[in-house]
């Protein structure tokens, strides 16, 4: 296949190209360009995979708000994105790009929880038979999945349910080992999810690998900023749960009134001891157990004992990308 500048290539096209190593880097460098101008965010991705500091480029030379309106619309590739590109741009445009990155996440989180007036909230869930189900939306979903209507599925149904508003969360999100853009994407519209459901109230996040952070927030102004710390983790280290749940157990112990716990993790600690002595001294400790790719019994188990000692719910996801949907409900105070 040979490359011409001047063409409008494809994705598709660009990613079977076979001799892109051969490409000049100034080629490369105006391709980036013409993505940036087309609003490509697949095709910058693209090219990023290959050679992310020509990216980084094209991003610091022209202006972030060609790709506005794409990173609006699809907040999990905008964070892909800004994690594979970041330290390549200069500081002003880096700043510029995770604020606007952390807006769209906000913003991705709104759409999962819909407010309402009133102590109530609405919010999306698995439809089960007998569940309420939002019409617009589902028929939105039945359209984009083009499924013949022998297919159809209740997973085809969005399916509403109401909580109770409450005030505090502590959040405790493991970021050790292979914690990918996706997962970060992912983890970050979980923040979101939490912060509109507590809007008013109180969020404490807490990240851990070998030692663990506390990021706290109670205004909308303040979540964006977590969710911008969010967006510059770096997945690295060992997996220290007993310490995140020692830090956790502090912060509940300061607030006043109800809140619950949720922990998100593969469960398999490698460092600092077993963390389910400490469980068993908190209360409403839901966990969240997500398998890495080859799965984890002994994690599981570890994630099941957690919830079970601290008087809290276990769920288990097959990917990360269900995680904000179950946040809604692993929030509320039984």
């Amino acid at each position: 296949m040979t490359f011409e500048l001047e063409e409008d290539i494809s994705k598709e096209d660009f990613e079977f190209l076979n001799d892109f190593e051969a490409l000049e880097y100034e080629d490369i460098f105006q391709l980036s360009l013409k993505a940036i101008l087309k609003g490509d965010l697949d095709l910058l991705m693209l090219i990023a995979r290959f050679n992310w500091i020509v990216v980084s480029r094209a991003l610091s030379e022209a202006s972030i708000d060609e790709i506005a309106p794409q990173l609006e619309l699809d907040p999990i590739k905008s964070v892909i994105l800004y994690r594979s590109t970041r330290w390549g741009i200069n500081e002003s445009m880096r700043k510029t790009f995770r604020r606007l990155v952390a807006k769209a996440i906000m913003r991705g989180g709104r759409r999962i929880v819909s407010h309402v007036r009133g102590k109530s909230i609405r919010v999306r869930k698995y439809y089960e038979p007998g569940d309420d189900f939002d019409l617009e939306e589902t028929i939105e979903r039945l359209i984009e999945s083009a499924s013949p209507p022998e297919l159809i599925t209740y997973d085809h149904i969005v399916g509403i349910g109401r909580m109770e508003r409450k005030a505090k969360a502590i959040i405790i999100l493991d970021t050790s080992g292979s914690m990918s853009g996706e997962k970060i994407a992912h983890a970050a519209i979980s923040a979101s999810v939490a912060a509109h459901l507590l809007r008013g109230g109180e969020l404490c996040l807490i990240t851990f690998n070998s030692d663990a952070d506390i990021r706290r927030a109670s205004s909308p102004a303040e979540a964006t900023k977590l969710i911008e710390d969010i967006l510059d983790v770096v997945p690295i280290g060992y997996t220290n749960i007993k310490r995140a749940l020692e830090l956790a157990k502090k912060e509940g112990e300061k607030m006043k009134g109800e809140y619950v716990y949720l922990l998100i993790t593969d469960g398999n600690y490698n460092v600092g001891g077993d963390p389910r002595e400490v469980a068993a001294e908190m209360r409403r400790l839901n966990v969240i157990f997500a398998p890495g790719p080859i799965g984890n019994s002994r994690g599981r188990r570890v994630c099941e004992d957690l919830a079970r000692l601290g008087n809290g719910r276990f769920i288990q996801i097959e990917s990360y990308s269900e995680i904000p949907y179950v946040v809604p409900e692993l929030l509320q105070v039984r």
